[in-house]
């Protein structure tokens, strides 16, 4: 697993799992995941055990945190100086005027979302595995299972 793998199975881990099934009655019907406590859980309707879940979010933090600092870790201590070579890279893309709330599939999304959504992953050399349209949610596309390594 690359390090940019273990930072996308990290957060689609947490978003999959934390806080399923807890509600809150006091916000209304259509209020969003946050508000109600109440998430979907990608991997458990993908037919992931809690325990395969964790033992990914664990196997994913070690590496992260503690694995080889030149193929695998990607959080180092930081010096006073550790941003002084960083450059920042701009650049322009064509926008979509149509929204993404509602989207599910990646076949709903404007073709310029698409492209954009193409080039990210050029940009990162791996795949883009979940895609949120809104902040709803069930919004939320899977676009590959993170278990397939």
């Amino acid at each position: 697993m690359t390090p940019f793998h273990a930072i996308a199975l990290l957060g689609m881990l947490s978003i999959g799992m934390i806080g399923c099934g807890t509600t809150d009655s006091r916000h209304a019907a259509k209020a969003g995941a946050f508000a109600t406590g109440q998430y979907r859980n990608l991997f458990g309707e993908a037919g992931h055990s809690p325990a395969d879940v964790t033992t990914k979010i664990n196997s994913a933090f070690q590496q992260l945190f503690y694995g080889d600092p030149k193929t695998q870790a990607v959080y180092f201590p930081a010096g006073t100086n550790a941003q002084a070579r960083v450059k920042p890279i701009y650049e322009t893309f064509e926008g979509w005027s149509q929204s993404t709330r509602g989207a599910r599939t990646w076949a709903q999304l404007p073709a310029q979302a698409v492209k954009y959504v193409r080039h990210i992953e050029e940009l990162i050399e791996r795949p883009v595995t979940l895609l949120s349209t809104s902040p709803e949610r069930e919004d939320t596309i899977l676009m590959r299972d993170p278990f397939e390594d």
